[in-house]
């Protein structure tokens, strides 16, 4: 075991003799690690918990709120023996959505168009005939109309309950319900489309022929990718910061992310709200994402879709609608917001320029805690600058060993098969194989230098890291920068506070090591079931890269922890890796 040396990079001196760090035994003995390890694994648990859409609201429940159980009679009427009606194919559903609304004592305007189809899935040299229903509920004023979004074609292998059977029946419920209150300022469309599983055909042809598309000052979508799960807010327009703040205030469970909208763009998807928004239209598009094995098969069945995902998206959508029906609109602020919701409770968000200045502040405020001049407490050995290096070495080495060995891990599943489909019946283990391997490595590389390289230089090395990743994020993906920004600015404020009131608290920077290590738990780990849910694995190095970049925020605590703690908890994670790699096996 190389315990002379600690890590150095190419070209790096090594120390003299009085640079060298003392060796020492715990700093802060397993306290620290297994109070960080215990509230990761609540975290993790918890996450998957609020991550669930609310509770359904009765039919006997405050008529002034969307209640699913209502609008289940038009769901069953709709959907309970429905069968594929793609466009072209579905007149008969078609007629019977339009005797829905005409019963609720609406006019229905009939749209109709033709379209040459822009998806493998139906024919390329023949035009498609398309019916677009246009509802409107009429404003007290001529004030710019908003509008509520769905489809109502399906899959040609689908029923298409879920997608997007839930969106119309929502927007039935709510016409219902706004057909029975005062008269709004501004004039609300219900606009459901036809073809949008071709290739989003009605809507385009919408905002191509029809006036009404010029004049919609703002959007809600709703559209469903499986039969469950919470409704997220997953893409806004351009100008996301009114949006976003309008979001936060009147959801009461909100699920959204701005890293969302960044991974959307690299999946073969679109719906009708890229139609609209690229026609300078604003708003939110919605989805619920759960059970995605369902989506365009013939498991999208009306027993299939969660009535709880569609109480969320009637709540979100009801909510949004009658505040922007009696807003202005037109005097909001222009700007992009980056945002994330912390477990469902609340939105954090801040302008989108403010990102480089957020992390370079996160990071100074990280590396205070060094800061010359202190002489007391639990931090006074100050690192020199080799060591600093040495802790960005080590920081480095544990992303670089955790890549290469999570990529042996998806190498070898996959020669067993258990990563044949890419979401497969049980994804646990599978998800806990990769988590726990990133972590056992760092344990390992960890107890391998702990007698030569101490938590301060580790501390410096992995927040630099991270401040580095933060300022390059929000130049390059400004919507995933918060991954970075969040958990350093939580990481600085506590560093500071320790800095000015715990000089010679050793608890203080003990607790500091143990938030740390929770600010990144708490904004990674909470969504890792809906990470799973919108890509699979099928993207196995981005669940790769990011489990390896998350693991590093327990490298600190790690440091602090004495060598024969380490050697304990590395073995305990070890076997229970090589449990969930045997459980991953035989299960999938």
């Amino acid at each position: 075991m190389p315990s002379q040396v600690p890590i150095f990079l190419p070209g790096m001196s090594q120390p003299s003799s009085d640079e060298r760090p003392t060796q020492r035994t715990a700093a802060f003995g397993p306290i620290p690690l297994l109070t960080a390890v215990m509230v990761w694994c609540g975290i993790a648990w918890f996450g998957w918990y609020r991550y669930q859409p609310p509770p359904v609201i009765p039919a006997d429940g405050d008529p002034s709120l969307f209640s699913a159980e209502r609008a289940e009679a038009f769901f069953q009427r709709l959907y309970e023996h429905a069968t594929p009606h793609p466009a072209g194919q579905n007149t008969e559903f078609r007629e019977q959505l339009v005797s829905e609304f005409e019963q609720l004592g609406y006019e229905v305007e009939l749209h109709h168009c033709q379209s040459g189809s822009r998806n493998r899935r139906a024919p390329r040299d023949q035009l498609i005939d398309l019916t677009n229903l246009i509802v409107t509920r009429q404003g007290s004023t001529d004030k710019p109309p908003v509008m509520l979004a769905a489809h109502f074609d399906s899959h040609p292998d689908s029923p298409g309950a879920g997608d997007d059977g839930a969106g119309v029946c929502v927007l039935l419920e709510i016409a219902r319900m706004l057909a029975g209150e005062s008269q709004p300022e501004r004039s609300i469309i219900f606009f459901v489309s036809d073809g949008e599983e071709f290739g989003m055909l009605g809507a385009r042809k919408f905002v191509e022929e029809h006036v009404l598309s010029g004049q919609v000052a703002a959007v809600i979508n709703l559209e469903a990718r499986g039969t469950s799960g919470p409704s997220l807010m997953f893409e806004t327009s351009d100008q996301s910061r009114w949006l976003v703040n309008l979001f936060a205030q009147c959801s009461r469970r909100p699920f959204t992310s701005s890293l969302f909208y960044e991974i959307y763009k690299t999946l073969p998807n679109d719906t009708d709200f890229t139609v609209f928004r690229d026609n300078g239209m604003q708003g939110m598009n919605f989805a619920f994402i759960g059970n995605v094995r369902h989506y365009h098969t013939p498991h999208d069945t009306f027993a299939n879709v969660s009535r709880q995902s569609i109480q969320h998206h009637g709540e979100h959508a009801l909510e949004l609608v009658r505040r922007l029906a009696n807003m202005d609109i037109e005097r909001q602020p222009a700007g992009r917001a980056v945002y994330f919701d912390v477990m469902g409770y609340r939105v954090i968000r801040w302008p989108s320029e403010l990102s480089i200045a957020l992390a370079v502040l996160g990071g100074l405020l990280a590396f205070w805690l060094f800061r010359p001049g202190r002489e007391n407490g639990a931090t006074a050995d100050k690192p020199s600058r080799a060591w600093r290096v040495a802790g960005i070495g080590l920081g480095l080495l544990c992303v670089l060993v955790s890549i290469a060995l999570g990529g042996l891990l998806q190498f070898g599943l996959s020669l067993d098969g258990a990563l044949d489909s890419p979401w497969p019946r049980w994804p646990v283990p599978l998800i806990l194989a990769w988590w726990l391997l990133a972590i056992t490595a760092m344990l390992g590389l960890t107890w391998w230098w702990s007698e030569q390289i101490r938590w301060q230089d580790v501390w410096l090395g992995v927040w630099g890291l991270w401040s580095t990743i933060a300022v390059v994020s929000s130049v390059l993906v400004n919507g995933a920068s918060y991954l970075w920004i969040a958990p350093l600015l939580a990481t600085g404020v506590c560093a500071a506070l320790v800095a000015v009131v715990g000089r010679q608290r050793r608890g203080a920077t003990a607790g500091l090591l143990v938030i740390s290590s929770v600010s990144v738990a708490m904004v990674w780990l909470p969504m890792e079931s809906l990470f799973y849910d919108a890509i699979g694995l099928n993207m196995n190095a981005f669940l790769i890269l990011r489990v390896a970049l998350a693991s590093i925020g327990l490298l600190p605590v790690m440091a602090a922890t004495g060598r024969r703690q380490l050697g304990v908890t590395f073995l305990v994670f070890l076997a229970a890796w090589v449990l969930a790699v045997l459980a991953a096996v035989v299960l999938n």
